[in-house]
């Protein structure tokens, strides 16, 4: 009895280390795959986009953010000033309620893409990305212009 116990302990212990060891191929295959397919892209950053957004209350918000596209590695030259143009065209277009929604960053991801698609061949732009979005405190057009702070922001004016 004792030696069938060890004899099943030993079948245990080698059917955990196989799975153990095909868990960890699988892992290093898939790493695998991702890193390959992560090195055909590259990384191109526009210059930063600074703009003004107008509101559906007549306000305007200056808006900025930080524009990497991620193209196909294959893919020419980009002129970053252009890019720069039709992003900020493509930002221009839209409103601050359109932006700051809970979709906004999509929303200004399929605009930017669908007003650079043209530059590029199939396949070639592979994402879209923002970083460092900021945008100020709206104001009215129409009323006086007043010293906003943070701390009013915050705690109202004083």
């Amino acid at each position: 009895m004792a030696n069938a116990a060890k004899v099943q302990e030993r079948r245990n212990a080698i059917v955990i280390i196989i799975l153990m060891l095909i868990l960890i191929a699988a892992g290093i295959f898939v790493g695998t795959r991702f890193i390959v397919a992560q090195a055909d892209t590259r990384m191109v950053a526009i210059p930063p986009v600074h703009t003004s957004l107008r509101g559906a209350d007549g306000s305007q918000t200056v808006f900025g953010a930080r524009v990497v596209l991620e193209v196909d590695s294959g893919t020419g030259n980009i002129d970053t000033q252009r890019m720069y143009t039709e992003i900020r065209s493509a930002i221009d277009a839209l409103s601050i309620e359109e932006v700051s929604g809970f979709d906004g960053t999509n929303i200004m991801r399929n605009a930017v893409r669908e007003r650079i698609a043209d530059h590029f061949g199939e396949g070639e732009l592979v994402g879209v990305l923002f970083t460092d979005i900021v945008s100020d405190i709206p104001m009215r057009r129409d009323e006086p212009q007043r010293n906003n702070t943070i701390f009013d922001a915050i705690f109202g004016p004083r």
